[in-house]
């Protein structure tokens, strides 16, 4: 999706919505001509089963209001917001299906899908998922906890005791090995920058956007892709993953923080 600049983000205000189940497929262009203003939500399952709901906007009240994101630490990209819960009274993070990869230029993901493979089966190491909001328009967010002390990319800048770098690669180790085996998904981007700390400094894994289902044969399917420097050669050449792509990543994660960013390393 094509933009010729790249405007200031609003202040955004999220609302409610509520969801009905269909067994119709809402993300068709059919359905979409044949019900005008209707709003649709749909995911596949980690074990493959599609999902559909309806859903409508309850513009009565605004749940959560947005807040100053400066106080985030480090670069935030523009589709992931800091906002105000206002019926618990608790930060939380926002993020919406579209985001800027370059100027003028933007990419319309699948937030219901990425929320699915977020939120399933809980984990400490993890981030949590509270909820699915929209905006008056209608398009959907991801609600999330917030985890107030940045990334393990900004982290690893600091000295930290041997015993500190242990616990936090033992903590991430378990989460990517959660993630492949209870949940049955590669991760796909395993990296310092999609690690962020809670208030106790607690590590989670916050960005399921290239997750994939593993199939029978331990096998996941994406476009090729990854972050250079992290991603294994077959996820950037076949996009074709297992197990052991996500073994590589976290590998070149714990180089990174024993050593110096990969960004500065031919790996």
């Amino acid at each position: 999706m094509a933009s010729e600049q790249e405007a200031p983000p609003k202040t955004l205000e999220l609302y409610e919505i509520s969801v009905t189940p269909t067994k119709e497929r809402v993300n068709t262009l059919r359905w979409m001509r044949d019900h005008p203003g209707e709003k649709g939500l749909s995911f596949t399952t980690i074990q493959g089963e599609d999902r559909h709901f309806t859903y409508t906007v309850n513009r009565d009240e605004v749940r959560y209001t947005e807040r100053n994101s400066n106080s985030l630490p480090g670069h935030i990209p523009g589709h992931i917001r800091l906002m105000h819960d206002k019926k618990l009274n608790r930060t939380v993070i926002a993020k919406g299906s579209i985001k800027a990869v370059q100027a003028g230029w933007w990419l319309l993901g699948q937030i219901t899908q990425e929320t699915h493979f977020t939120a399933a089966d809980q984990h400490p190491n993890i981030a949590t998922v509270y909820d699915i909001a929209s905006d008056a328009e209608g398009q959907p967010y991801m609600i999330m906890e917030y985890l107030p002390n940045g990334t393990v990319e900004q982290w690893m800048k600091e000295d930290h005791e041997i015993t500190e770098i242990a616990r936090l690669i033992n903590q991430i180790s378990l989460a990517v090995e959660h993630v492949n085996h209870v949940r049955k998904l590669v991760y796909a981007d395993m990296k310092p920058l999609n690690v962020g700390l809670d208030e106790f400094w607690i590590p989670k894994l916050i960005d399921f956007e290239l997750a994939a289902p593993l199939d029978s044969n331990g096998e996941a399917q994406s476009s090729p892709g990854g972050t250079p420097n992290y991603a294994a050669p077959e996820q950037l050449k076949t996009g074709i993953m297992t197990v052991r792509t996500d073994v590589y990543s976290l590998a070149a994660t714990v180089f990174s923080i024993l050593t110096l960013p990969c960004s500065d390393l031919d790996v």
